[in-house]
């Protein structure tokens, strides 16, 4: 790769970082940065364009971080789907993520506030759900 193509990609990721960071609300008891994007039903942040639609999680890791390997998808460690913290995601084996998400179901205060998971939108703001 050249010299030119290293700063083009350079100037791409931050670009990338200040369109995040321009849709993220900060919650500073948790550390979470809360997507204010489309969510997905499932309670993911999603971002792009009328063409295609990445998970907001992946494009804030790899923004931030790098990328993610093959074979690896994101856990939230937080517990909360809409949380886009770079700090907060891990990429692991889907058997390591199913495994994680099971023991936060049941067993008390093995997360944060927002083991349930969800994000909900109500006209704009972003509610996310409480301990079960």
């Amino acid at each position: 790769m050249g010299r030119v193509e290293r700063h083009l990609r350079y100037f791409e990721r931050f670009d990338a970082r200040a369109r995040i960071l321009a849709r993220v609300e900060l919650v500073s008891e948790t550390g979470c940065w809360i997507w204010m994007g489309s969510v997905s039903p499932a309670g993911y942040g999603e971002a792009g364009s009328r063409f295609s639609v990445r998970s907001a999680d992946r494009l804030s890791y790899e923004a931030f971080v790098g990328p993610i390997p093959d074979g690896l998808e994101l856990d939230h460690l937080c517990r909360v789907r809409c949380c886009v913290a770079p700090y907060h995601l891990e990429p692991v084996t889907h058997a390591v993520n199913v495994d994680r998400g099971r023991i936060a179901r049941w067993l008390p205060g093995s997360g944060t506030p927002g083991d349930a998971g969800g994000c909900v939108s109500f006209g704009g703001s972003r509610l996310v759900l409480a301990e079960r």
